[in-house]
This record gives C-alpha cells, sequence and structure tokens, in this order.
C-alpha cells in the first residue's frame, strides 16, 4: 500500500520532469543527513519533500522494528 507522502514524492518527481525513482529520493535523503554531497537536482527535490522523506523513512523504520524476525 502507497503512503500518501510516498506518492506526494512520485507527483514531485513527475512534476519536475526527473528520472529519480522514489528509491533515489530517499537515499539522497540519507546522503543530505550524513552529510555527504547531493546534486542540484537532487537538492531541489530534497528542499521540497523533506517532510514526505522524513515520513517515508519513518514507516520504513517502523517496520524493520515491527518485522524484525524477517531481517534477521
Amino acid at each position: 500500500m502507497e503512503s500518501e507522502s510516498h506518492r506526494k514524492i512520485k507527483e514531485f518527481i513527475k512534476k519536475r520532469g526527473y528520472s529519480y525513482s522514489v528509491t533515489d529520493i530517499l537515499n539522497g535523503y540519507i546522503k543530505r543527513l550524513e552529510g555527504y554531497y547531493n546534486s542540484y537536482t537532487m537538492n531541489d527535490c530534497l528542499d521540497n519533500l523533506e517532510q514526505e522523506c522524513e515520513e517515508v523513512t519513518q514507516e520504513i523504520n517502523n517496520i524493520i522494528k515491527n518485522h524484525s524476525e524477517l531481517f534477521q
């Protein structure tokens, strides 16, 4: 099931005409948090989608936490 935040990220990518996937955006978000360089276009996405990236990242962390036995 696709969350509202996930859908918003996909819509933003399409609206801007970028070839990124949602996964690319989330990887860029993590890189930003860790202090690494992102391209100008990736920063455009991250600047406009910070809340959505945080929400999707939290959703992923909750899935991992709640189903940790699958990841052992």
